[in-house]
């Protein structure tokens, strides 16, 4: 045993032995590379694996010192002793060219380390790539740094790590082992392909966007360059004249006008220009444009303040209110906004309170309705508050005043209405329904059902707009300025609206959301026709309804019922009835009626008005198939009929009857027993060997299933249970060339979805023999023996009780023909 165990320690020694003179050799002739970074890289690997050697020859020694004392071991331990020196001389040696190869730290600059007590040190994160091959090398560095160099870690847990780092499109890559080496291995051959990483690199240059005369999109457009153009370089592609040219003629067109003509005037000579300068005056541009922009936010100048109203010394505002007098383009009149569109689009603008959108447009005098730099006298705009239809933009709407001008109602009997916002007749082109309005003299004024609905427009976000609850339409419809302001996602149709006396609209997009009341306890998905305009102002003139006694303790779905607003959502009677509650209340020496809803009490009937028109515009909804009244009653009776198929019986539906007739029985269980129905000129035609195709299909059914387990552990359990209900029995004396018989071959459909059978095994009947013909081509198809769904449906409510079963396995109860089996 001791002999055994010394010549294994023998032949590890020789294995170190060979490593030292390795390593020696390598440290007598090693010549730097070409950058002290990788000097320091290789030789730092090389003095670890002296430490390593170290350690295996101190674990070495000790399993020598253990063997019996009967072994002599002078030889031996000299033989390690001199290994020791001489690998303390390698440490020695890569130690002295890690100096001399290697820049070593200047003393000076080295920052002192101040420990201070308690100091947490963040996380440090694991480095991430999703699938992109320029972030390959990058990745690999910083990953191998950190968990791949690390000898405190083993193999499964580089693994674990290296799997955590994956992302996207990396995630996919599959080993062919469930190793760390192996993994790094499938992701070195695809990730280091150096041509798709120059052509990424490339494209990423080309396509980059355009930058306006943003401080921020001028660095991006440099720093893109920049990063590209260095990963480039590492791959071992130089810059040259030509690719200077081509990339600052192409860059030049990336930048605004302005900054084209600022370098133009700057770069006078004749002289090919260089990247380097065209970056360089990019920067210097961003950084003047950035001066210019805190000056801007931080004092008005003498232009200024003709718009500007200068705020108090002691008031601090947010300087982000501060916005642009003297903008000519489509950049957004906001200072701190970089973006090009008008102040209503703004995200910053609308992220801002109430009071302090309306303080920024009161101090700037902007005009209230489109938020530009005119007065509103001057104001071309014809859009009005889709919240309240006054003369305002709706991201200046206060519900605050109008609850208050609903205490000075009654002073305002003179005070013309508001203005009819635009309405646009946009014409579009598919199937049914719709609305109609009308107008005639009426003395006295009609409520509308009208509710301040909530509609959702993101995430778990909804906001109010204005509806009429409608059961007479068979559609939901939303205003296409509703639509557009709210930013709901449309969807293309074609759908005819039509209406009363034959008129009709086109709908051409659609939306589809949810609609909720104000505590959130109703919630409804809905699908909204996009329309022009559903109605003007409802109601068309403001109501007297302060002589009312609405009881003070009921919720009003709309708290302004009174005064003329513009509708938003017309909810027709899909959801009408599902709204209405069962409290209702009459309202005294009034045609005026409450009646409960999810979203509170709505007010409908006929009131006075506080003023008399000559013409108010009357609302008639009404919703309509496009279909003629003959048309439908038919197409209702044609569904009532049940009728049995009249299609004559074929000669070979007659053969089939006769033959079952003559051949079926039933056995002593009670089942039937049939004979397979073969055609009258099987003579003619005849089976050949099909053993050779059902092997062959086997044994492609068994790689299948060994390559998955899941679809073998089912097949093997659909197998069994066919077997154990005796549908199956085992043939011992088979004539493997027997003509007259015909082997099934099977195959599995596997559907991982299905809540009741996952695995389906489907018997081919179809596959033809050695004669071209197949069992399927030998028998008669017969007739079909049950009727379509609809009949049985509708023959199914005429009687008064019925039941349902489901009979399992239900084609397998009826057995075969002993002479055929």
């Amino acid at each position: 045993m001791g002999k055994n165990m010394l010549q294994k320690l023998n032949r590890l020694r020789g294995t170190i032995r060979d490593r030292v003179t390795r390593l020696n050799k390598a440290a007598e002739s090693y010549e730097p590379p070409a950058t002290p970074e990788e000097s320091e890289i290789i030789l730092n690997q090389k003095l670890q694996n002296v430490l390593e050697l170290k350690a295996q020859m101190k674990k070495l020694l000790a399993d020598y010192l253990d063997l019996p004392e009967s072994i002599n071991l002078e030889e031996p331990l000299e033989v390690i002793y001199t290994m020791e020196e001489e690998i303390e001389d390698l440490q020695v040696k890569f130690k002295i060219l890690l100096t001399k190869y290697c820049k070593a730290p200047n003393a000076d600059n080295v920052p002192m380390t101040v420990h201070k007590p308690n100091l947490k040190i963040p996380d440090l994160p694991l480095p991430e790539i999703t699938g992109k091959y320029e972030e390959y090398e990058s990745f690999k560095t910083q990953f191998m740094s950190i968990i791949g160099n690390n000898q405190s870690l083993n193999d499964n847990q580089k693994c674990c790590y290296l799997k955590a780092s994956l992302k996207g499109d990396a995630k996919l890559i599959e080993s062919t082992q469930d190793t760390f080496q192996s993994l790094l291995s499938a992701l070195d051959a695809r990730y280091q392909n150096k041509r798709a990483v120059i052509d990424t690199l490339i494209k990423n240059v080309l396509s980059v966007g355009k930058a306006n005369d943003s401080p921020r999109q001028l660095r991006n457009l440099v720093d893109i360059i920049k990063r590209n153009l260095r990963a480039l370089e590492n791959l071992k592609l130089s810059r040259n004249n030509l690719s200077d040219a081509l990339l600052v003629h192409i860059l030049e067109r990336k930048i605004d006008s302005e900054s084209q003509k600022l370098f133009q005037m700057e770069n006078k000579s004749s002289e090919i220009l260089s990247l380097d300068c065209f970056l360089n005056f990019i920067e210097d541009r961003a950084r003047i444009l950035e001066g210019i922009s805190q000056n801007c936010t931080t004092t008005v100048n003498s232009n200024s303040n003709k718009q500007f109203v200068k705020p108090k010394q002691n008031f601090s505002r947010p300087k982000s209110l501060i916005v642009n007098s003297h903008n000519k383009s489509k950049k957004c009149v906001l200072q701190n906004c970089d973006e090009s569109h008008p102040l209503y689009r703004c995200s910053k603008f609308k992220s801002f309170k109430l009071s302090d959108r309306i303080d920024c447009v009161q101090r700037n005098k902007l005009c209230k309705k489109c938020l530009s730099f005119h007065p509103n006298t001057n104001c071309k705009s014809k859009y009005n508050c889709f919240m309240c239809g006054d003369s305002h933009n709706s991201l200046l709407h206060d519900d605050s005043k109008i609850n208050n001008k609903n205490n000075s109602c009654r002073e305002e009997e003179n005070t013309p209405l508001c203005a009819s916002p635009h309405s646009s007749t946009t014409q579009v082109e598919q199937t049914a329904t719709s609305f109609c309005c009308s107008t005639f003299l009426n003395r006295k004024s009609i409520l509308l059902c009208t509710a301040r609905v909530f509609i959702r427009i993101k995430e778990n976000k909804f906001v109010p707009v204005r509806a009429i609850l409608d059961s007479a339409s068979e559609i939901n419809i939303i205003s296409s300025d509703c639509a557009n302001f709210l930013g709901l996602k449309k969807e293309k149709l074609f759908l005819p609206v039509s209406g009363i006396c034959g008129s009709t609209q086109n709908a051409s997009r659609k939306v589809t959301t949810s609609l909720s009341n104000l505590n959130g306890n109703y919630q409804w998905d809905i699908e909204l026709m996009v329309l022009p305009k559903i109605t003007e102002f409802s109601p068309a003139i403001r109501l007297d309804v302060f002589n009312l006694k609405i009881p003070e303790n009921i919720q009003l779905a709309d708290e302004t019922f009174y005064i003329p607003q513009k509708v938003d959502l017309l909810l027709g009677c899909e959801l009408f009835f599902e709204f209405i509650k069962a409290d209702k209340i009459r309202l005294n020496d009034s045609r005026l009626i409450l009646q409960d809803t999810c979203f509170g009490y709505i007010v409908a009937g006929s009131t006075e008005p506080i003023f008399q028109i000559n013409n108010a515009t009357s609302h008639c909804f009404l919703s309509r198939g496009m279909d003629t009244l003959d048309k439908t009653l038919r197409s209702f009776w044609e569904i009532e009929n049940v009728t049995c198929d009249s299609s004559p019986i074929s000669e070979e539906l007659n053969y089939c009857n006769e033959h079952y007739e003559k051949t079926h029985y039933r056995n002593s269980e009670g089942r039937y027993v049939v004979q397979i129905t073969f055609k009258p000129e099987i003579e003619k035609l005849s089976l050949g060997d099909s053993y050779q195709m059902a092997s062959k299909r086997l044994d492609n059914l068994w790689k299948r299933l060994n390559r998955d387990p899941t679809m073998k552990f089912l097949y093997s359990e659909f197998l069994r249970e066919y077997k154990n209900l005796n549908h199956m029995e085992e043939i011992t004396n088979c004539n493997l060339s027997n003509d007259d018989g015909y082997f099934l071959p099977h195959q599995g459909v596997l559907r991982p979805s299905s809540i009741t059978t996952k695995l389906r095994v489907v018997f081919d009947a179809s596959a033809k023999t050695t004669t071209g013909y197949s069992l399927n081509d030998l028998l008669c198809a017969g007739g079909v023996l049950q009727d379509d769904l609809f009949s049985i449906l509708t023959r199914f409510r005429k009687h008064q009780y019925a039941f349902t079963a489901d009979i399992s396995k239900m084609f397998r109860q009826i057995e075969i023909n002993p002479s055929q089996r």
